[in-house]
């Protein structure tokens, strides 16, 4: 059973426990766990200095690395 979280730290361990190795290049993926639960669950406020093109930029690279990997997985 796996335990839920939002800490995008906590997964990318749990992940490379199975032998996967996480891409460095999106590392910078864990500094938006701390708006994981503000964004879902309505709670976000003015973060002035947050770059929303960029994290788009970042989830958006993300994306394509994991549907790449289920692809790859998929027989």
């Amino acid at each position: 059973m796996f335990r839920h979280t939002h800490d995008l730290s906590a997964l990318i361990a749990l992940l490379e426990t199975t032998g996967y190795s996480f891409p460095d290049e999106l590392r910078a993926i864990v500094a938006l766990t701390r708006f994981a639960v503000e964004f879902r669950y309505d709670l976000f406020e003015d973060h002035s200095g947050f770059d929303r093109q960029a994290a788009v930029g970042l989830i958006g690279r993300l994306r394509a690395v994991v549907e790449r990997e289920i692809e790859r997985a998929t027989p």
